[in-house]
C-alpha cells in the first residue's frame, strides 16, 4: 500500500520526536510502532514497520544516500528554510 504524502506529513507534524532535531536519535524500531499506529487508524489498512522496498533500498549505498538527502529536504522545505532546500535538492540530482 501507498500512503500519499499528504497523510504522511500530518503524522509527522503531530510527532515532533520523529524529526530527529539536534541529532537526536530516533529508534524507528519502538517508536516506529507510534507511527505505523496511527496510520493504520487513518487509512484504516493495517501499517507495520516492516518495509521491504526501504530493505531493498539500504543495501544500496547511492539509495540510501538520496533516501536520507529526501527527508532533508522535506525538513527544509518545512522550516522555509529555501537556501537549505536548493543546495540539498542540487545534491540529490547530482
Amino acid at each position: 500500500m501507498v500512503i500519499s504524502d499528504v497523510l504522511f506529513s500530518q503524522a509527522l507534524k503531530k510527532n515532533p520526536q520523529f524529526w530527529g532535531l539536534n541529532n537526536k536519535h530516533v529508534n524507528w524500531q519502538k517508536d516506529g510502532r507510534i507511527l505505523a499506529d496511527e496510520l493504520t487508524v487513518t487509512t484504516n489498512t493495517t501499517i507495520t514497520i516492516e518495509n521491504e522496498s526501504l530493505m531493498r533500498l539500504n543495501k544500496n549505498p547511492k539509495g540510501r544516500r538520496c533516501t536520507r538527502l529526501c527527508a532533508y529536504l522535506w525538513y527544509a522545505i518545512e522550516l522555509g528554510l529555501q537556501h537549505a532546500a536548493n543546495r540539498i535538492s542540487k545534491d540529490i540530482l547530482e
